[in-house]
């Protein structure tokens, strides 16, 4: 079973610590290079900087009146560490994670999630084979959480946005977190 650390104060940055080095432990033990059997991956695969993931699930525990009971789809998890976060530190009851790349999937998400699993921190976190989020049935959700790398600007795209806006109206009370490194 896993245990579960309230947002903030020592815990929280010693689970947020423990997340960072397990994280780390695997890129050096499996590099995460260029598949030469793939094209080039569309997207980049550097994930979201620790503080902004911190102050992100910070004001969602806020303005959802806390996480305790909240099931979260994590759309395009790339190394898991949103779900990781969000059901170790966030008490998320449970997290959904999808990504979309098959290569970023197979190099790096499968992997960080069967390291998680040997150490008993995925217990409440769901990983889909490579899909397209937007394809999955959205109502269980409470919340689904959409990180971005570089910009906004693939989030503003009018055939995602109108994707998105047609789950939404599907899907009353789930709330959209989109967040993106400038």
């Amino acid at each position: 079973m896993t245990a579960t650390i309230p947002i903030g104060g020592a815990a929280a940055r010693d689970a947020s610590r423990a997340l960072q080095e397990i994280l780390a432990l695997l890129q050096e033990r499996q590099p995460w290079p260029a598949d030469p059997g793939l094209p080039a991956a569309p997207r980049a695969v550097e994930p979201m900087r620790w503080q902004d993931l911190e102050a992100m699930w910070r004001i969602l525990d806020r303005q959802m009146d806390g996480l305790g009971r909240k099931v979260a789809l994590d759309m395009g998890t790339g190394d898991l560490r949103q779900s990781l976060y969000a059901t170790l530190v966030g008490q998320l009851q449970e997290a959904h994670a999808v990504e979309p790349d098959p290569r970023v999937y197979r190099l790096v998400t499968r992997p960080v999630y069967d390291l998680a699993r040997t150490h008993g921190m995925a217990d409440r976190i769901h990983l889909f084979d490579p899909s397209d989020a937007l394809e999955l049935e959205w109502q269980p959700y409470d919340l689904v959480v959409v990180t971005g790398t570089e910009s906004a600007e693939p989030f503003l795209a009018e055939p995602f946005r109108a994707r998105i806006a047609r789950k939404l109206s599907e899907s009353p009370g789930t709330v959209l977190a989109v967040a993106t490194r400038h």
